[in-house]
């Protein structure tokens, strides 16, 4: 037996071996970076139908707009009823005229009660998404506030560190000075 074909072989299998197992871990790579990016998309898909889409489909913002334009509007409806309603009260006695008024002004202030309980109804209707976005961000003001607070007291103390090093290092010319002088009169006593 020849002992190159033999390590010739076991040389062969061990490359083809080797190629075999580059192959498979390129595939399972690929097959790997293929699914998560399924799962990623997916998880995109779920986040965007849940963050700012709510009744009507419609994002907070718009919502917040609607309720301001549907604020106003009716604030100009209910001034030019209130106009309308003063216009064709009776011209009988002024006590007469009070009356109708402020009946026709209570009507008014009930109906634009109504109206604004209902907005406050529709505020209320926030998804738990919205309520959680808000206080998230609530937390991460509180956070930023919190680290700004401790980088103010890094910098104090970093600056605290230079002084103390300043006068450490005064400290100890000042202790050599000292002993230098020591010396001296040390051996002018001897």
């Amino acid at each position: 037996m020849d002992w190159s074909e033999f390590i010739m072989g076991i040389t062969e299998g061990t490359i083809i071996g080797a190629c075999v197992t580059l192959v498979v871990a390129l595939v399972t790579v690929a097959g790997s970076i293929y699914n998560n990016s399924l799962i990623n998309r997916k998880g995109y898909k779920d986040i965007d139908t849940k963050i700012g889409q709510t009744l009507e489909n419609r994002t907070l913002s718009q919502q917040h707009t609607d309720l301001q334009n549907n604020f106003h509007q009716i604030a100009n409806e209910n001034q030019k009823e209130l106009l309308a309603k003063i216009g064709v009260l009776p011209n009988t006695t002024l006590s007469g005229q009070n009356i109708n008024i402020i009946a026709q002004v209570k009507d008014l202030k009930d109906t634009f009660e109504s109206a604004q309980k209902e907005e406050f109804s529709k505020r209320q209707l926030l998804t738990g998404h919205q309520e959680s976005i808000v206080q998230s961000i609530s937390v991460l003001s509180s956070f930023q506030k919190e680290m700004m607070d401790l980088q103010k007291d890094k910098l104090t103390l970093l600056k605290q560190v230079d002084t103390l090093t300043q006068e450490n290092s005064l400290l100890k010319e000042q202790i050599a000075d000292l002993q230098e002088q020591l010396g001296m009169d040390e051996q002018l006593n001897i």
